[in-house]
């Protein structure tokens, strides 16, 4: 039987002090790395209840600027004295505003679905006014740009062709039936089609190639975790359980406050013996009793790789901590500086960008009030886009110079 008197002496060692047991190595990696993962996960939620202290305020009255300027530029929508190329750009600069506020992850989609809505209203208007100015030779160029866009036949009168575009959700039902009742066509076909190149022996010798891996990986999962029960259940692991088990059950503790502090102990303890984690067993124990545990060396055997499966887990979890796309995650990756004091001065900065690009759409909306001054904005947008420089626009007249 192997004793292990020493982990009663592990959290008391140096962490940086090397040790020949490799389960002494283990028991003090896998405490740091739980406090290291605890820490990081204060720290983020730290840094996010300054975010929300500091800047949330700034991000709630942006959107609510954005939202002003949205339905602002959707009231230009209906106006009849706006070019093709004018409409396009105030559509396309809506849809950006839009997009950037259905993504804002402070927004509400209650109140982004009824911003929505209005401006939907604003289009339709718009769209019902360009429909009923169109003749039948431009009807017909619009359903032969249907037909090429999406590479079907559009059988459809003028006025249903309106419908559609007045709701394009409407063409995606017109594709999805379109598209069923071709599938139809194409069962049908293959069922009177006799003749087929595979038999029986061809299928089944595919199905079982193909499901052999398949099998044989969870044929090894099954026997890792028959072990995993044969450990739990006939060692002193299960021992340990039981005896913990008795000592935290809730119901032999009178004091309300002391129950329900073993009614959580218990959780853990259930948690622990559900996902074979020795690690918290062990402690559990350890902290409940003063006796050390004894073992037997083919337990102490598939003790160890557990505990380092425990490792690479909260490996793994601090990874997750870091990299993942919680909110408090990405609000810590803008913030995140050398010090508190860097912290806080990265996040006043940013509430005066925002403070300056809703003062930005204050004046916007108060000096764009006609479609004069809606004009001049869309020409500048235009202008912007054709302006953009392409690096090999020039290459054709620098290829002929060389030839």
């Amino acid at each position: 039987m192997t004793q292990l008197s020493s982990l009663k002496k592990i959290a008391q060692t140096p962490l940086n002090k090397k040790s020949d047991n490799k389960l002494q190595s283990l028991w003090q990696k896998i405490e740091k790395h739980q406090k290291r993962n605890a820490s990081f996960t204060k720290k983020l939620a730290t840094n996010y209840q300054q975010f929300e202290e500091v800047v949330l305020p700034y991000e709630q009255t942006q959107i609510r600027w954005l939202s002003s300027k949205v339905e602002h530029l959707a009231t230009f929508l209906p106006r009849k004295s706006l070019s093709e190329n004018e409409r396009v750009e105030l559509i396309d600069w809506i849809s950006e505003e839009l997009g950037y506020l259905q993504d804002h992850p402070f927004n509400s989609p209650e109140e982004f679905e009824a911003l929505n809505k209005r401006v939907k209203a604003q289009l339709m208007m718009s769209q019902e006014q360009q429909l009923d100015k169109m003749s039948s030779a431009e009807v017909e160029l619009m359903k032969a740009s249907l037909n090429a866009e999406f590479e079907i036949d559009f059988d459809l009168s003028d006025e249903q062709l309106k419908a559609l575009i007045l709701d394009p959700q409407k063409i995606y039902e017109y594709l999805d039936a379109h598209e069923a009742s071709e599938e139809a066509e194409e069962i049908d076909e293959f069922e009177e089609d006799d003749e087929t190149p595979f038999d029986d022996h061809f299928f089944d010798d595919f199905y079982q190639r193909f499901h052999q891996s398949d099998e044989e990986d969870k044929a090894e999962e099954q026997l890792k975790h028959s072990e995993l029960d044969k450990l739990f259940k006939g060692s002193q692991l299960n021992k340990m359980y039981k005896r913990l088990a008795s000592k935290l059950h809730p119901d032999k503790e009178q004091d309300s406050k002391l129950k329900q502090q073993k009614h959580l102990q218990m959780q853990v303890l259930a948690e622990a013996r559900r996902d074979k984690d020795v690690f918290a067993i062990l402690q559990l124990y350890l902290t409940h009793f003063d006796d050390d545990p004894t073992f037997d060396k083919a337990t102490l055997a598939n003790l160890l790789p557990l505990l380092e499966e425990k490792v690479r887990n909260l490996n793994a979890e601090y990874r997750a901590l870091q990299h993942n796309d919680q909110i408090e995650t990405l609000v810590w990756r803008k913030f995140k500086a050398r010090s508190k004091k860097m912290v806080q001065e990265g996040m006043e900065a940013h509430c005066h960008e925002l403070d300056c690009e809703c003062a930005a759409i204050d004046g916007f909306i108060r000096d764009c009030t006609t479609v004069k001054s809606l004009k001049a904005e869309l020409r500048a947008r235009i202008n912007d886009k054709n302006a953009f420089y392409d690096p090999f626009s020039d290459f054709e007249e620098i290829f002929k110079m060389f030839v």
